[in-house]
């Protein structure tokens, strides 16, 4: 079941998680007034038009197999959708929401939280995708064996 009618645009909402945070890999690194704070306030950037609908774990085994909700959000119509997830067995999240957003586009109407808390909650989620990231022992190898024409044209 997708929430095609969740269409949302410029607008910071709450998120409501449906984890504790020492079970989740995705928030427990989170410091730990962050985590009620992510409840409280409207710190994350949504602006989207399609998103699932947290039922589809019920509804869809091999889905609901793959992912754990983390947590979700509201939209203004009082729909809640899926903000953000994790692979039960796999070093794979996901967010509904924007987290590069806050620290990347500075204009008025946007309706991104730009406080230094927001900006440091956000700031989170690029840092532990990077750390994912780098965790990752694969490689694209060396530039003289993928790209030898540019070592040739230096």
């Amino acid at each position: 079941m997708w929430n095609t009618d969740s269409e949302i645009h410029h607008v910071s909402l709450p998120l409501d998680f449906t984890v504790d945070q020492g079970e989740s890999s995705m928030f427990c690194q989170l410091e730990k007034e962050y985590f009620p704070e992510f409840t409280a306030g409207n710190y994350t950037y949504n602006s989207h038009k399609y998103s699932i609908d947290p039922k589809k774990l019920e509804t869809d085994e091999k889905f609901g197999d793959f992912w754990r909700v983390t947590s979700t959000s509201q939209d203004f119509k009082g729909t809640t959708f899926i903000a953000s997830m994790e692979a039960k067995n796999y070093p794979i999240m996901g967010t509904q929401f924007h987290p590069e957003k806050v620290t990347q586009i500075w204009m008025e109407g946007m309706g991104i939280n730009h406080s230094w808390k927001s900006t440091k909650m956000n700031r989170y989620f690029a840092d532990l995708f990077v750390q994912m990231s780098r965790a990752n022992p694969n490689t694209f190898g060396n530039m003289t064996e993928t790209q030898p024409w540019l070592i040739e044209n230096h």
